[in-house]
């Protein structure tokens, strides 16, 4: 049996066959993902803060400060005129609508 591959063909086929997925990644990150992760605000009438984990204290989680951190920053720069917190009452008893939330918020504004 002949051989068709040259040790230097197969490893430029190979090369490709590994860097072409690796490309389609970093390509999809860049047309979708890098956008979406931008700090681009636009004036608004309303801001929604998604919730995240209350802990057992009371106090936001550290995803959940820095959520609302940036909404009382945001809201202070006047790019939002109203500010609305979602959330849901978790395992720990507390909401983000609780009162330790709403006075860190009224604390940075």
């Amino acid at each position: 049996m002949k051989k068709n591959f040259k040790p230097g063909k197969l490893q430029k086929i190979l090369l490709i066959s590994f860097s072409l997925p690796f490309a389609c990644v970093i390509i999809h990150y860049l047309v979708f993902m890098y956008p979406a992760l931008t700090d681009n605000y636009e004036k608004s009438d309303l801001m929604v803060v998604f919730g995240n984990k209350v802990e057992t204290s009371g106090l936001p989680s550290e995803r959940l400060k820095r959520r609302l951190d940036k909404a009382v920053k945001l809201y202070n720069d006047k790019t939002a005129k109203k500010i609305v917190v979602s959330g849901a009452m978790g395992i720990e008893g507390f909401n983000e609508r609780d009162e330790k939330i709403s006075d860190r918020m009224q604390g940075l504004a």
